[in-house]
């Protein structure tokens, strides 16, 4: 096992991070993931906030006109803003509201692919 360290250094790394139970002799390994930035709260929420921000910019009595593609698409990449980590919870609020705008979904799809190639691998 000895020279197994020197020659794999994933063995070195998993053998100094175990430590030895003493009542069972048994190692167990210890975990520590790193930290992540917590996702924003409500990404739904403020998607509509903002839906909602626009229909009172727009209100004033007057009946107004629902949002056209270009609105909502730039609305997906305000929120689509906010996904600057692998973040699941981020990702199924994306998932959620790009399903509710069906209508708009060419433009959220194509927002989605252009937001893949700019960000960096």
């Amino acid at each position: 096992m000895e020279s197994e360290k020197l020659l794999n250094p994933r063995l070195l790394s998993i053998n100094s991070s175990t430590t030895t139970n003493n009542t069972t002799g048994h190692k167990a390994m210890s975990v520590e993931l790193p930290q992540k930035p917590p996702p924003p709260p409500y990404l739904l929420d403020r998607f509509k906030a903002l839906l909602n921000q626009r229909e009172d910019e727009f209100g004033g009595g007057e009946e107004v006109l629902p949002p056209v593609m270009d609105e909502i698409v730039q609305l997906y990449e305000v929120v689509m803003g906010e996904l600057t980590f692998n973040s699941k919870p981020i990702i199924t609020d994306l998932t959620i509201i790009a399903g509710e705008q069906r209508e708009d979904g060419e433009g959220i799809a194509n927002a989605i692919c252009t937001r893949i190639l700019e960000v960096p691998v």
